[in-house]
C-alpha cells in the first residue's frame, strides 16, 4: 500500500461541522462558525518503503511530483471508503486526467504527428 489517509474523531467532527455550516442558513451558519476548532487534521501517510513512493518521490518536475502525489492523496481516499466530497472528486479528477496529460504528452513541434 503505497498511501493511507488517517483521520481521527476529531478531524471528522470538524469536517462534519464545517459541512454542515456551509450549507446552513447566515444564523446557523454564524453560529457553527464560532464553534470552529483546532481539530487536528487528516493526514496522508506515504509508505516510503513503497517503490512507487521512492519514485515518486525522486520526480524532478515540481508540477509531475503534485500530481503525482494527489493522485495518491486521492488513491488513499478511495482505499478508506468514505464519502468524498466534491472538493475530494475534482481533485482525484484533475490528478488522474494530470497523469493522462503528461503519460500522452509527446515532445514534437509538428501538429500532423500530433494528432
Amino acid at each position: 500500500m503505497p498511501a493511507l489517509h488517517l483521520d481521527d474523531r476529531e478531524a471528522r467532527h470538524e469536517r462534519d461541522r464545517a459541512a454542515v455550516e456551509e450549507n446552513a442558513d447566515e444564523l446557523w451558519s454564524d453560529i457553527l462558525g464560532a464553534l470552529r476548532g483546532a481539530a487536528p487534521r487528516a493526514r496522508l501517510v506515504l509508505n516510503h518503503n513503497n517503490p512507487l513512493v521512492r519514485r515518486v518521490a525522486g520526480i524532478a518536475d515540481p508540477e509531475l511530483a503534485g500530481t503525482a502525489v494527489e493522485s495518491l492523496y486521492g488513491q488513499a481516499l478511495l482505499m478508506a471508503q468514505r464519502p468524498l466530497r466534491p472538493a475530494d472528486a475534482s481533485l482525484i479528477n484533475r490528478a488522474f486526467l494530470g497523469l493522462l496529460e503528461w503519460a500522452t504528452h509527446t515532445t514534437t513541434t509538428d501538429p500532423e504527428e500530433q494528432k
